[in-house]
């Protein structure tokens, strides 16, 4: 990835997303509708994320630069100054925030099948589910 202008905390949170493949596939595999209107008109957490992804995946050996994230800088937290440095814990809960109100959103809840992950962000960066499937 590319670090232009202090966006190196982005980099890391984002290089970190991509290493936990199941959280990838969850993202890869949900019911959201890609591009969706929010992507269109301005950012959709999932879908840009789902686009990193596939660009990571088909990955030719050209650099890649996160341009919807730094674009959308501030979307992560108020405090956030674009081409600013910035911390990446911060970063991360702003991710996971975002991720957490749009798969919380009611109309895509309809569309799940029986077992399938309902909330990525919950399922995978909170306690019950690293204690249940990593710590025992």
């Amino acid at each position: 990835l590319i670090n232009y202008k202090n966006n190196c905390y982005m980099n890391y949170v984002l290089q970190g997303h991509m290493l936990t493949k199941p959280f990838m596939y969850e993202i890869h595999d949900s019911r959201h509708i890609i591009p969706c209107d929010a992507h269109i008109v301005s950012f959709c957490i999932i879908c840009t994320l789902h686009s990193f992804f596939m660009s990571m995946v088909n990955y030719t050996s050209q650099a890649l630069y996160v341009y919807k994230f730094v674009q959308h800088t501030s979307l992560f937290s108020s405090s956030f100054t674009i081409f600013k440095p910035e911390d990446a814990h911060e970063f991360l809960l702003g991710v996971i925030n975002l991720l957490e109100r749009k798969f919380d959103d009611s109309s895509l809840l309809s569309i799940y099948k029986p077992g399938q992950v309902l909330n990525p962000a919950k399922a995978f960066f909170f306690m019950p589910y690293l204690k249940h499937h990593f710590l025992v």
